[in-house]
């Protein structure tokens, strides 16, 4: 058979091992090691001949660092790329660092193709409904899209996870269906305060309130 660096030189040739360093790098990254994880991505750079999952891993490096602007032309230069055009880490990425600087009427687009391209990933569709059901901008609200959206992911996480459930809430009340929006929001406190994080349930209390009052909740410009 092959020997051990002819089988080495295959399986980065399968792009096995950019992965595994991408990986490395954003690891070092989560624990503020980023000269180390430079150094683990120029190895990655160098093995990853579209460049893609490289320059994703820079994009989120460059989000965790703080460097939003950088960042976004990182992953927008992914993204324009033949390879990257249909990348999901590096949509979901660019649309991560837009929702953190509120530029929603950019996120939002990107947040629908990723919902149509992944429509089994609750947190892409739990993240439109959010914007569809809260935004502070009136172009953006969509209380039956957002109500949709959070119901799927509400589904795909067997109604137990009291964030997603927030989101439906939240949805139900955009659309005027305070008595559902009433319910769910009682079973997303009663979730959070069973978790290890009762805290949780405190902004929820909040808009329980809204809803009782028959008012939607709305995100503050």
């Amino acid at each position: 058979g092959p020997d051990a660096d002819e089988l080495e030189t295959t399986l980065l040739r399968q792009g096995l091992d950019v992965q595994t360093t991408v990986n490395a790098a954003l690891d070092a990254g989560a624990h503020g090691q980023f000269a180390k994880a430079r150094e683990v991505l120029n190895d990655a750079l160098a093995l990853d001949e579209s460049g893609v999952r490289a320059r994703t891993a820079q994009g989120l490096l460059l989000n965790m660092r703080g460097r939003y602007e950088e960042a976004i032309a990182e992953l927008e230069q992914v993204l324009a790329l033949p390879e990257g055009q249909d990348f999901v880490p590096a949509k979901k990425a660019l649309a991560s660092v837009l929702i953190r600087l509120k530029r929603l009427d950019r996120a939002v687009p990107l947040l629908r193709e990723l919902a149509t391209q992944t429509p089994d990933q609750a947190e892409v569709a739990n993240s439109l409904a959010w914007i569809c059901a809260t935004s502070a901008d009136a172009k953006l609200r969509n209380p039956e899209e957002a109500v949709r959206l959070a119901e799927r992911a509400s589904t795909l996480t067997h109604g137990e996870n009291y964030a997603i459930l927030d989101t439906l809430a939240a949805a139900y009340a955009a659309a005027g269906r305070f008595d559902d929006a009433k319910k769910t929001i009682a079973q997303a406190i009663r979730l959070a305060e069973q978790g290890p994080q009762p805290d949780a349930a405190v902004p929820y209390r909040a808009r329980q309130a809204l809803y009782e009052a028959g008012t939607p909740f709305r995100e503050t410009p």
